[in-house]
């Protein structure tokens, strides 16, 4: 008998060790789905796009952390804000910064590549028909397209260093594709 009790307080061990670690794992995977939210990508050229070449973000749970990640923060730097990171970011070189709310809001997605023309063929995930704003930083004209390689409805636009425009009615979260240019 005693084995048997052994063995029923094992089995209540198991059953029960799922149900205590259940909570954990669902707060975890919640906080990561949330957490990433500002990412960078490179552009790609021409060639490359037409050649299917993808493009792939690599996004951070903060900002702080993007920047550290691209050595544009110290690892003893305290919290940067999204303002200070653009100021950053485009002193580095970066061409524009993408939000999915508008004026400059919400995630953000920094390019870095070239404005000669150069793209991003298909949005990485989480950014894909979710754009609303775009702040220029190195290029004066972004063209926007709601399809894929350049395709469907597009919105050109032109602003100066450091401004921020706002999709309008027909573009609003449906951005798929953008292409960067100097002028």
């Amino acid at each position: 008998m005693t084995r048997i009790r052994g063995e029923a307080g094992a089995v209540a061990a198991l059953v029960m060790t799922p149900i205590v670690a259940a909570a954990p794992a669902v707060a975890v995977e919640s906080t990561e789905s949330t957490e990433s939210t500002h990412c960078v990508v490179e552009t790609r050229p021409m060639a490359e796009l037409e050649r299917g070449v993808p493009t792939e973000a690599r996004c951070y749970p903060t900002v702080t952390e993007l920047l550290r990640a691209n050595g544009l923060a110290g690892a003893a730097e305290g919290a940067v804000s999204i303002d200070e990171a653009q100021r950053r970011f485009a002193a580095a070189g970066y061409l524009a910064y993408h939000h999915v709310d508008a004026n400059a809001g919400g995630i953000s997605l920094a390019v870095s590549g070239s404005c000669d023309g150069s793209g991003i063929a298909s949005l990485p995930a989480g950014f894909n028909d979710q754009i609303s704003s775009t702040r220029h930083l190195l290029c004066g004209r972004i063209k926007h397209f709601a399809d894929a390689n350049a395709a469907g409805d597009h919105q050109i636009t032109s602003a100066g260093y450091n401004a921020v425009v706002n999709m309008n009615g027909q573009l609003n979260d449906r951005v798929s594709s953008t292409y960067y240019y100097e002028t």
